[in-house]
């Protein structure tokens, strides 16, 4: 205990006295008068045994008893009055009184309880000191704490609860206490799974399942049976006969444990039908596969279930006689399946036709004796007859004549009772004495020159014994690049090509032929169509030349019929000039255009295949006429000018087709002939095509095949080797036009379309990629 004025901090509700001594050290007794306590904690100090008088050098004790009533601290002040120099003498008194501990008791529920997850607990304890214990919380798991005491759980696992007493201003607050709890997942509710039942074969339905607790996902699987889970939540029945065992599962979760239930479902067949195509009707000679499908995907069976039918292999119908037959179709089905409903299809079986193959019977001459032979579709004997004219059969099939004339021989069938009667079929043809077995050549032989519009009139003289004729022609006066424009009956023919229809010039063969000889061909004929209206001066004979003398060749077309010139200029932006005067004597001459005087403009020139002569409008003579001048060989000549020799003056020339040789008139030599130079060709259907296509000056022999498409070459810089094949093809009617367009001094392979107005340029200065201009 304290001692002094001071007594420390005693508990709350406890006393304690302290002794002090008063010591006289004055020369007079000391008396004491008056004794009183003041201040805040007067109370809680009790004084006793203050003495009335103090002799000089005396002292006496007195007592101060501190008692607090409450934790806190107290002060007060005793006064003593006296006869000293120190009256009132004021002693302080000070003290605390202290706060006192507490304890916690009787915390429920006890440490170790265990406790479902979903459980609410009711928390409580005791104070030791009486004070109210409401302080509880979650020291740690899945606990929460509402409305002071209650304790609820979000799962399973350990729970520590701390609870303590705050105390106040008398009490300290007490050493927080742990109960620790053990808390295990609830069991669900109760789980209700009734899958649909019975479910057939090959189906799949959904399942479902209500009840139990928590938020456990629901799964299935199937325990036992024919079926599957499918899409997580469907079962497969997977035969038509069987108990399938299915169980269901709600998960566990944080709060609940997993939950099985158990369904049945009793598997059946599943019903078929089949899909069996109508038939249509049939001829008894009829083979018929039957085919039908079933939902199931199993075999159908057929029988015939009426009527004149065969079925074998299974699905091969047959026919016996004709009437109406019906078949069924029937499928029993399986331990998945139901048997189908049968399905019926009737239809009539009628007769088969017939025809009867009857070859055609050529010309006959008179002492002639045939077999007569046809067959019938059936199989059945064809008989004949004749229909009219002088011939006679017998023995059923051998035939002869009894004079000349038209015979008309009728095949018949008459059927039976699975044909019908077939058709008659009847062959018609001459009756002729014995042929002419050699045949002259067609005389006489004339085709317009330009005096109907588009379109040429070929005619000639008839030939003794012929039955026909045989009509050429090509663009090109060799009759190796001929084609067959048809046959005719008559001595007359019509062209109407689009090389007629443009004005071209066409050259004609012809030849006569019969039953058992073909004639020679005659002598060629040229002529040609006048354009139509609106047309000429975008269709004519190609007459390429360089007629502005920018070294370009100007793409342009002649007129046979008036002689007049129609170019585009490439310097003028390819726009059309006419030529102001004409260049020809007589129509149907043939443009050999060239720089004939050697000052770079291209000179108008002709050429007469007739008489093998030239005629030359000179550009450095103001254009007056030069010729006749005679460099030819006969009418199957082509005219082929160009520099030859180099010296920028253009050479007459022509191109032999019958002997595939070339003849050049050299103007270096003063035209002294050069040839036959028979080196330069390929094959019959040449097209002459001479052009500078190595750019030294001179011009190159060269030929063009126009089925192919093909060029060939004997450069001049090479020593005339033969360069090529090289295809430039052009699949439309055409003229080839090489010339040197881009103006770089080699010659470029190019075609003219006449019927199309379209030039066609495969540049040497382009690599040669094509160019189309019109």
């Amino acid at each position: 205990s304290a001692l002094g004025t001071d007594f420390g901090s005693p508990l709350w509700g406890s006393a304690l006295t302290n002794i002090f001594a008063i010591t006289n050290s004055g020369n007079t007794n000391l008396t004491i008068s008056g004794v009183t306590t003041n201040g805040a904690g007067a109370a809680s100090f009790s004084i006793a045994a203050i003495p009335v008088t103090v002799s000089v050098g005396g002292k006496s004790n007195f007592t101060v008893r501190f008692t607090p009533l409450n934790a806190g601290s107290y002060t007060a002040a005793l006064q003593m009055v006296n006869n000293s120099t120190t009256t009132p003498y004021i002693v302080y008194l000070a003290g605390t009184g202290a706060k006192h501990d507490q304890t916690i008791t009787n915390f429920t529920p006890t440490n170790g309880s265990v406790f479902a997850a979903t459980s609410m607990v009711g928390l409580a304890a005791l104070a030791s000191s009486g004070l109210p214990v409401t302080n509880f919380i979650v020291g740690s798991g899945p606990g929460t704490i509402s409305g002071l005491t209650n304790l609820t759980f979000s799962g399973s696992g350990t729970v520590s609860v701390i609870t303590s007493q705050a105390g106040n201003t008398n009490w300290n607050s007490t050493p927080a206490v742990t109960n620790t709890f053990n808390v295990t997942k609830a069991n669900q509710a109760a789980l209700t799974f009734s899958p649909t039942t019975p479910q057939t074969y090959n189906t799949t339905n959904g399942l479902g399942a209500s009840g139990g607790s928590g938020a456990g996902a629901l799964s299935y699987v199937v325990l036992s049976g024919p079926g599957e889970i499918v899409g997580l939540t469907n079962l497969h029945v997977t035969s038509g006969a069987g108990i399938v065992v299915v169980t269901t599962t709600r998960a566990a979760d944080d709060m609940f444990n997993a939950k099985t239930a158990t369904g049945t479902v009793v598997c059946v067949k599943a019903d078929q039908a089949i899909t069996f195509p109508a038939i249509a009707d049939q001829i008894v000679t009829a083979r018929v596969g039957l085919a039908a499908t079933t939902s199931s995907g199993l075999e159908p069976s057929f029988a015939v279930s009426s009527g004149p039918g065969s079925v074998t292999g299974g699905t091969n119908l047959s026919f016996t006689v004709t009437g109406v037959v019906s078949i069924v179709a029937f499928q029993a089905g399986n331990t998945n399946w139901n048997s189908a409903p049968s399905v019926t299809n009737t239809f009539t079986v009628s007769k088969a036709n017939q025809a009867i193959t009857f070859s055609t019977i050529a010309d006959q001459l008179l002492t002639a004796t045939l077999s007569l032979n046809a067959t019938a579709g059936s199989g059945l004997t064809v008989s004949f007859a004749v229909g009219s004219g002088p011939a006679i059969i017998s023995g059923g099939n051998s035939l002869s004549f009894s004079d000349t004339g038209r015979v008309s021989i009728v095949a018949s069938q008459s059927g039976n009772a699975l044909w019908n009667a077939a058709l008659d079929v009847t062959n018609s043809f001459n009756v002729t004495a014995v042929a002419v077995t050699s045949l002259g050549i067609p005389q006489n032989v004339t085709a317009t020159d330009g005096t109907l519009t588009g379109r040429v009139m070929v005619t000639w003289s008839a030939v003794t014994g012929a039955d026909g004729y045989e009509i050429w022609d090509s663009p090109v006066n060799n009759i190796g690049t001929a084609l067959s424009a048809g046959p005719s009956t008559t001595t007359t023919y019509t062209d109407t090509s689009a090389e007629a229809r443009a004005g071209l010039m066409k050259y004609y063969w012809l030849r006569a032929w019969n039953t058992v000889a073909t004639g020679a061909f005659s002598a060629v004929e040229n002529g040609y169509g006048l354009p139509n209206a609106g047309v000429a001066i975008i269709s004519g004979q190609p007459a390429v030349g360089d007629y502005d003398g920018d070294n370009k060749a100007d793409p342009a077309v002649y007129h046979l019929n008036s002689g007049r010139l129609y170019a585009w200029i490439s310097t003028a932006a390819y726009s059309l000039l006419e030529s102001a005067i004409t260049f020809h004597l007589e129509p149907g001459e043939l443009p050999a255009l060239g720089d004939y005087d050697g000052d770079n403009y291209i000179d108008a020139g002709v050429f007469r295949a007739t008489a093998g002569v030239w005629y030359v409008w000179l550009s450095s003579a103001g254009y007056a006429q030069v010729g006749p001048a005679l460099f030819g060989v006969d009418a199957n000549d082509i005219p082929v000018a160009g520099d030859y020799d180099g010296d920028a003056k253009t050479d007459p020339g022509v191109y032999h087709g019958t002997e595939r040789s070339w003849y050049i008139w050299l103007s270096s030599g003063d035209y002294a002939r050069l040839g036959p130079l028979t080196r330069f060709h390929v094959g019959p259907a040449d097209i002459p095509a001479p052009g500078d296509y190595d750019g030294d000056g001179k011009a190159d022999p060269a030929v063009y095949q126009s089925v192919a498409g093909t060029w060939y070459v004997w450069l001049s810089s090479a020593g005339y080797d033969q360069f090529g094949p090289v295809t430039f093809a052009t699949t439309d009617a055409h003229l080839t036009v090489p010339a040197d367009y881009d103006g770089d001094n080699k010659c470029d392979p190019a075609t003219y379309l006449p019927a199309l107005g379209k030039w066609r340029l495969w540049m040497s200065g382009s690599d040669y990629s094509l160019t189309e201009m019109e």
